[in-house]
């Protein structure tokens, strides 16, 4: 059976706070870069659409 000592608890207490950490530092700024870039983009194919009719 799968022992479960106090190291494991502590690197997964440890994995677990850097995840949350990086989800708000890292990928939630990320997101919103690229959702800002995906409306943009979208914003610009729809004025060509508009130039080419």
């Amino acid at each position: 059976m799968i022992e479960l000592n106090a190291a494991f608890i502590i690197q997964l207490i440890n994995f677990c706070i850097l995840a949350f950490i990086l989800n708000i530092f890292l990928f939630k700024p990320i997101r919103t870069v690229l959702a800002d870039r995906r409306q943009t983009l979208a914003a610009s194919r729809q004025r060509t659409e508009s130039v080419d009719r």
